[in-house]
């Protein structure tokens, strides 16, 4: 039972990251084509 939660949350929680990273990706290249890095 607990396992089974742990995983599940681990599953959650590497996925919303790599979201996160993905957006933030976004957003820095967008910002470079605009020059503000």
């Amino acid at each position: 039972f607990v396992e089974t939660i742990g995983n599940a949350t681990e599953e959650v929680i590497r996925k919303y990251v790599q979201d996160q990273l993905s957006e933030l990706d976004k957003k820095e290249k967008s910002a470079d084509q605009l020059g503000l890095f």
